[in-house]
């Protein structure tokens, strides 16, 4: 993975995203944005989301990931 400079526009739109809440799938895994975290579930524990941090959240929000 290689983080990546975003324009403005797309980190207003990831910040309404982890605000109001979405799902995403990458790769097969899946990266829900609620209640301002991100909460990521693997194909291998669908079950089960795990959370990351707040500075995790920051750094989606300053950098994004190209994958």
């Amino acid at each position: 993975m290689k983080a990546e400079n975003i324009s403005l526009k797309k980190r207003k739109k990831n910040a309404t995203l982890l605000r109001k809440g979405t799902d995403l799938t990458l790769n097969e895994d899946y990266i829900h944005l609620r209640d301002g975290s991100l909460w990521v579930a693997s194909w291998a524990w669908p079950n089960l989301c795990f959370p990351i941090t707040l500075q995790g959240a920051k750094q989606f929000l300053k950098n994004g990931k190209a994958i």
